[in-house]
């Protein structure tokens, strides 16, 4: 997987899960949140640092401190 398909892929998942209450959207965010960690964590490197980031910058949004979002260009020079 490339690093620009992971990032993409990353913006797609549901960070957020734990502010539902909705049963169902609970387990589908808490279950992509654990595959997509997982998936770095097999890649390596650059793979776990865009997690990290890109999940500190969604946590930041519920806590009000608003980080800079993740860009594609963090992570790739072209």
């Amino acid at each position: 997987m490339t690093v620009q398909e992971f990032f993409q892929k990353l913006e797609t998942v549901d960070f957020l899960y734990s502010m539902s209450d909705a049963p169902g959207a609970f387990d589908r965010g808490r279950k992509q949140v654990a595959e997509i960690k997982e998936e770095a964590a097999e890649l390596g490197g650059l793979y776990l640092r865009m997690f990290y980031d890109y999940r500190e910058y969604m946590s930041s949004i519920v806590t009000g401190e608003r980080l800079k979002k993740p860009e594609i260009t963090d992570y790739v020079k072209e």
